[in-house]
């Protein structure tokens, strides 16, 4: 899911900006994976920040009374240092900002039509790659994104898939299914129903079980014994 934050003082500039950002969604074919939260109050999208609800792109208008623009991204840096902005705004003078914040864009509400769609198709592309590299929780609470090589094993518990680093878990309420369908494709091997492993992080293979390089030691079912072997022997390079 990517998440889009517009932010203008004005309701009517929010809704064409948001006309913008659906229609590349749309053209960049991923429509059904896009949510565009909308604020008239700066203030507010800070107080979602605050309560960890991230975005992957921020579009920010640059005069607003209360909270301008540059004041609000330098604000957004501190507390998510990862989303992408692009500032909208009337006047070029204020560009010289957009180096300070790490700007992704920088747009004259006069080109917006045309140059924003094209920023807009190029930050879907990038987001669309660092899905491969991280893994993505989004909810009607919190955003978080765990680096790939960094997830060691994922188990199925009750309605929560755990992702087990080397120093955290981390839940999510995805199936394994649909974890498996996010994972096997970089690296990660189904031992069993209910778990998954990182090929990166597998020590050794004895028996039937399987050693992680976290101590953990988990047995790999007799359906999936053969699959693994074969999988971890061709990452290695040798014949098991």
């Amino acid at each position: 899911m990517f998440k889009v934050a517009v932010v203008d003082d004005s309701q009517e500039m929010t809704e064409i900006v948001r006309g913008i950002v659906k229609s590349q969604a749309e053209a960049s074919g991923i429509e059904s994976e896009i949510m565009i939260k909308t604020y008239t109050v700066p203030e507010a999208l800070l107080d979602d920040l605050k309560e960890k609800r991230y975005f992957h792109i921020y579009i920010l208008d640059v005069e607003m009374p209360e909270m301008n623009g540059i004041v609000l991204a330098d604000n957004i840096r501190r507390l998510e240092g990862d989303g992408y902005i692009i500032f909208l705004t009337f006047y070029p003078e204020f560009a010289v900002h957009g180096f300070e914040l790490e700007i992704y864009q920088y747009i004259l509400k006069n080109d917006m039509g045309t140059r924003l769609p094209a920023t807009l198709k190029q930050l879907f592309e990038i987001c669309a790659r660092e899905h491969t590299e991280y893994y993505h929780i989004a909810n009607q609470h919190r955003m978080e994104k765990i680096k790939c090589r960094d997830i060691i094993y994922v188990k199925k518990e009750g309605k929560n898939c755990i992702l087990y680093t080397e120093k955290e878990e981390h839940f999510d309420r995805k199936t394994m299914e649909q974890v498996k369908q996010l994972l096997e494709p970089i690296g990660f091997i189904c031992i069993d129903r209910g778990r998954i492993v990182n090929i990166e992080h597998i020590q050794k293979i004895e028996k039937n079980e399987v050693y992680m390089d976290n101590d953990a030691v988990m047995e790999i079912s007799r359906a999936n014994i053969r699959k693994v072997k074969n999988q971890v022997a061709e990452y290695w390079g040798e014949c098991i």
